[in-house]
């Protein structure tokens, strides 16, 4: 559908055909499932240097929660992005629909459009003579939810629940409701639910991020109507929300309706604090810094030409193409250091596994790339470049996760057990296949190699237990271990 820009690194067919792999977001499946960027096909027959199979196992052992689903292939993500393939995918149990509805999924993108109705995707680099077509950031004009361009929803006057997911090529949303006195119950996170909801008046999502929200109608009149706002500025910290295109801060309206007001994703009980979320919540170990084995320091760096355009991006100072750095042995804690040091925002993603935000803390970019300074901290002690102490995480970036917004100018860390959220082993082996891997979820950054691969490595004091458990259901890790 779009013009291909040779000049990245991509998938690259010989007999033609689009190239796609799919990739479930925050799924914890094997790496052959994973939708590993050189496992792309085409329907040529066609396959990618790691491809083993076009058909992917989920297990789904893992929280209640809504992952997502779009392609993954080299270097061509944002174009079967922005084409349409994407979609949501929710993990629930009888258990918690006892409690809770599914919910109804909104799941939010921006596009531009021709007048005949065809998407308008960049044709023309900004740095043509170094990227044909590539463009740093590919942001609509025109909001869609579910895609509907600016739908209207009717509702009861009553309690539902929303999954919300930012599927935006580049764009960061903040949500709030146009309504005085109304809020968003937060009940969870990327990584599924929250023990207690949050009371937010606003609500910010970077790309691929997804909110679990309860939105409480009854206090409105029939006939009435909520408009689900966004105020996002592009790009995000810097830009200016006065020069956004007019038609990108409407994005949904709801319109009270005690006739015909949609009865799916009703929540039963008229108050939040009527459900019991604790109940819902897997048996989780805690995250704790006493069981890291590694910290890792990982730069997030844009490398711009003398007019400040963005050329290449990269992290750890590396390309996808780049030797594998990142081999966490399977079960062990580790603290990842993201340091931003540009003035763009970025969403970091990591595959398999689910990780939380411990802090950030501030620091000088120019001290630090003129090696004036230090970021070295060990256990709570400051390195000479950090302005400020660390500081806990915006509430936005807390409970589990699997992608995290790295500020410019700053460090944010996080903690990752490469297991079960709840400490047990995976139910298939993450050592085995091509490996995974870890990016910026911004996709026309994720395909100018701003992409890295990490493979987990064997634990061998657990291999035997390890074994006994992924070739016997009938019993649990927990039980073998004790």
């Amino acid at each position: 559908m779009f013009a291909v820009d040779d000049s990245l690194h991509r998938a690259s067919p010989i007999h033609g055909g689009v190239p796609m792999v799919v990739h479930l977001h925050g799924g914890e499946v094997h790496s052959s499932s994973d939708g590993h960027p050189d496992s792309w096909y085409t329907s040529k027959g066609e396959v990618g240097s790691t491809f083993s199979s076009q058909n992917h196992i989920y297990i789904n052992e893992q929280s209640l929660l809504a992952l997502w689903y779009h392609d993954h292939a080299i270097g061509i993500t944002r174009l079967n992005v922005a084409a349409g393939l994407t979609g949501m995918y929710i993990i629930t149990s009888q258990k918690e629909q006892e409690f809770l509805p599914v919910g109804l999924p909104l799941v939010i993108q921006d596009k531009r459009f021709f007048d005949n109705g065809e998407i308008n995707f960049p044709s023309v680099g900004i740095l043509p003579d170094y990227h044909e077509q590539w463009c740093p950031k590919y942001y609509g004009d025109t909001i869609l939810v579910n895609g509907v361009i600016w739908p209207f929803f009717k509702v009861l006057p009553r309690l539902y629940r929303f999954r919300i997911l930012n599927a935006c090529s580049a764009r960061f949303l903040v949500l709030s409701l146009d309504k005085p006195g109304m809020y968003f119950y937060q009940i969870g996170t990327d990584g599924g639910l929250l023990p207690q909801p949050w009371n937010l008046t606003s609500l910010t999502l970077a790309p691929a991020e997804r909110a679990d929200v309860l939105i409480d109608f009854s206090g409105l009149r029939n006939g009435m109507s909520v408009v689900l706002n966004n105020s996002g500025p592009t790009p995000l910290p810097s830009g200016d929300i006065y020069q956004m295109p007019p038609m990108t801060y409407d994005i949904l309206k709801f319109i009270v309706d005690e006739e015909e007001g949609y009865r799916e994703g009703l929540v039963e009980g008229d108050y939040v604090s009527d459900i019991d979320f604790s109940s819902l919540l897997m048996d989780e170990k805690p995250l704790s810094k006493e069981d890291v084995v590694a910290v890792r320091t990982l730069s997030v760096v844009e490398w711009d030409d003398a007019n400040h355009n963005p050329m290449i991006f990269t992290l750890d100072n590396h390309t996808w193409e780049d030797p594998i750095v990142q081999k966490p042995v399977e079960g062990t804690t580790e603290i990842w250091e993201l340091v931003n040091l540009r003035i763009n925002v970025h969403p970091i993603h990591i595959h398999l596994v689910q990780f939380q935000v411990l802090n950030q803390q501030s620091f000088s970019s120019l001290s630090y790339e003129s090696g004036n300074c230090s970021l070295q901290v060990a256990y709570g002690e400051n390195g000479s470049c950090f302005l400020e102490p660390a500081k806990d995480p915006y509430i936005y970036q807390r409970g589990w996760k699997d992608t995290v917004i790295t500020w410019p100018g700053v460090v944010t860390r996080v903690i990752i057990r490469f297991s079960q959220r709840n400490g047990s082993a995976f139910g298939f082996d993450p050592s085995e296949g091509p490996g995974y891997a870890w990016h910026c979820h911004i996709v026309d950054h994720e395909d100018n190699v701003m992409m890295r691969p990490f493979v987990v490595t064997p634990n061998n004091t657990l291999a035997a237990l390890v074994f006994l458990y992924r070739h016997s259901r009938k019993c649990t890790y927990h039980l073998l271990w004790k």
